[in-house]
This record gives structure tokens, C-alpha cells and sequence, in this order.
């Protein structure tokens, strides 16, 4: 069990430096404690991916919001949302639909694997992700 909140605040000043100060980093911290079964280690790597694509995407502010949902799409009891927004440059529905996929990538080859990881995170916590362009 972790507590989400004291893993993203420790993991900002990583994100900050990953990004070479490029990107303005927000965190909304939840009003109450949101607890997880999960490994911090690959949430900071979920993190880490996140905010360096929305950094290549040209974005100036990422805003990591952190909340506990007694109904969440998709499940059937209360659950942690951690949503990550950025203001970069967005995609097509045709690159939404392949983001996932490892070693796709709209930018130079040998790329491509980040996005493909924090899938790869997300399924092994039973969790499911969205996303909107």
C-alpha cells in the first residue's frame, strides 16, 4: 500500500530536471489521502513517461491531478484517478489510436517505447487508462 500523493510529490523534482525545466510542473493534490496497492517505483516511471511526451509535444505546463472516486468508469467500487494534462501540441485520432503501440512514434526512430510503458504499468495494476486530445 502507498499512499498516491507522497509518491507524486516525491517524484516532481525528477520530472522537473527530466524535462530540463521546459515544462511547468502542477500538482493538485487530492483533499483526502488516496491509497493504492501499487509499486511507487512504476508509478514514478508512468509519471516519467508522461511528462517527457508532453514535453516533445511542445507542451509549457503539465498538471498532474490526483483524486479518490467512489464510482470510476469502468470499476466497481471507489478508485484513485490520476490524471496527467498538458497543453502540447495534441494528435490526430489516427496517432490516439496507435500510442500505445511499442515503438510507435511520430518523432525520429529508436523512440517510442514511453508510452507503451506506462500501458504496461497501468494494465499490471488493474487499472485502465484515457485519453483525450
Amino acid at each position: 500500500p502507498v499512499d498516491l500523493a507522497q509518491v507524486v510529490r516525491q517524484v516532481l523534482p525528477v520530472l522537473g530536471s527530466s524535462t530540463r525545466g521546459r515544462v511547468e510542473l502542477h500538482f493538485v493534490p487530492p483533499g483526502e489521502t488516496v491509497g493504492a496497492f501499487a509499486d511507487a517505483t512504476q508509478i514514478d516511471q508512468l509519471l516519467l513517461n508522461l511528462v517527457v511526451n508532453a514535453a516533445d509535444a511542445r507542451a509549457h505546463s503539465v498538471t498532474i491531478t490526483l483524486a479518490r472516486r467512489e464510482q470510476a468508469q469502468g470499476f466497481d467500487g471507489p478508485a484513485a484517478v490520476l490524471t496527467v494534462e498538458d497543453d502540447g501540441d495534441g494528435m490526430t485520432h489516427e496517432v490516439a489510436q496507435r500510442i500505445f503501440d511499442p515503438f510507435f512514434t511520430t518523432r525520429f526512430p529508436g523512440r517510442g517505447l514511453g508510452l507503451a510503458v506506462v500501458h504496461g504499468v497501468v494494465r499490471r495494476h488493474g487499472g485502465a487508462i484515457h485519453v483525450d486530445s
